[in-house]
């Protein structure tokens, strides 16, 4: 009998407590904007207790958003003032750039360059300060053909805004 009290107690929990947490902080919503010229703005939500857990997703979400589009400054608007790009590579980390007036100057020659490139983002994981998501961009290569590679990355916030990324070496899809 004991067992079965046990049991019913880690069988019900979850549909209690659901039932206590407001609908909309239960599960982190799925973005989907049209196509726009500026980039969605985070929301800045509060629920009961603590930090709606999407804002993480919500910031990481409007900097992709913002890259999609080309728009530099939008991209600098979820940065933090020192923020560092790393790639790694094997044992090797290197810094891509450093502080948000580097990497909007690196961000604006790679938009000047002729390719057009878009990402997306899915297998979110959020850690504290910590979003890691594989990120897919896709292009049209010289040849016409649709390409596109995936790579881990992982953004660190401080201050709900983007301080570290770290971007794993990509594999072609």
């Amino acid at each position: 009998m004991r067992a079965l009290a046990v049991i019913s107690f880690f069988l019900l929990t979850p549909f209690v407590m659901a039932g206590c947490i407001d609908p909309a902080d239960q599960v982190p919503p799925m973005k989907h904007q049209a196509e726009t010229s500026k980039p969605a703005t985070p929301q800045l939500e509060q629920s009961r207790s603590t930090k709606v857990m999407r804002l993480p997703k919500a910031i990481v979400s409007a900097h992709v958003d913002a890259f999609n589009e080309g728009d530099v400054a939008g991209m600098s608007k979820m940065q933090h003032p020192n923020i560092e790009w790393l790639n790694i590579s094997g044992s090797t980390m290197t810094v891509q750039a450093s502080g948000r007036a580097a990497l909007a100057k690196n961000m604006q020659d790679y938009f000047n360059t002729s390719t057009r490139v878009t990402g997306t983002l899915r297998d979110w994981s959020l850690n504290g300060d910590f979003v890691s998501v594989t990120e897919t961009v896709r292009w049209k290569g010289a040849d016409g053909k649709a390409k596109s590679q995936s790579a881990l990355t992982i953004y660190q916030l401080e201050e709900n805004l983007i301080r570290r990324v770290w971007y794993y070496p990509s594999v072609e899809n």
